[in-house]
């Protein structure tokens, strides 16, 4: 999972930074003051492509035959892959919130 962490010039970012990597999270960061309109283009791309993936993962939560013969723990797994691009997603847009 690649996460995208804010720099606020404080202590806070970099125990946090620290803290991600050693649960081997992708972990991008960007200073507040420093992000650049090509960086925000890429951030808007990666909504885009979040979007795509969540559909692709409700599209097989919402088909019924593949509900009825998929095993338990396949199921489960879309289960928390939505729950993990919907996070995804509230994040970037989160972050696209505080830079426009």
């Amino acid at each position: 999972m690649k996460i995208l962490l804010i720099d606020n010039y404080d202590s806070f970012t970099f125990n946090l930074y620290h803290y991600l990597s050693s649960l081997n999270a992708d972990v991008e960061i960007f200073r507040n003051d420093q992000i650049t309109e090509k960086e925000i283009i890429k951030l808007e791309n990666k909504i885009i492509t979040h979007n795509e993936k969540l559909k692709s993962v409700l599209d097989k939560l919402n088909n019924k035959a593949f509900i009825e013969k998929a095993p338990d723990d396949v199921i489960e797994n879309f289960k928390i892959q939505e729950q993990q691009i919907k996070s995804s997603i509230e994040k970037i847009n989160e972050i696209m919130n505080t830079i426009n």
